[in-house]
């Protein structure tokens, strides 16, 4: 008997496509300038490496997509309930000045 797993990637965070920063336009790269202002200072209240708080290929996706919500978030690769559920409100907030 032989059991095979089938995963439909389509519906994977795995297939979402990643974006590059050189893909930002100039307003962009002020969202994620803004996001990496906002890890820093996280990552020093938290007493963590930043890498801990987001890494760079999602904050640029951040910047891309500017998610408006949780379930748009969920929706940027790395972002899983526990990250969602950390950093949500600050990360939208950060969306929302800039």
């Amino acid at each position: 008997m032989v059991l095979l797993h089938y995963e439909d990637k389509s519906q994977t965070k795995d297939a979402l496509i990643t974006v590059q920063e050189t893909e930002l336009t100039p307003g962009g790269l002020y969202v994620l300038e803004c996001l990496k202002q906002w890890r820093t200072e996280k990552a020093e209240e938290l007493n963590v490496p930043k890498f801990m708080v987001c890494h760079n290929s999602e904050l640029i996706n951040i910047a891309f997509h500017h998610p408006k919500d949780r379930e748009a978030l969920k929706n940027i690769k790395g972002f899983g309930s526990k990250k969602i559920e950390k950093f949500e409100d600050e990360i939208i907030g950060v969306l929302n000045v800039v």
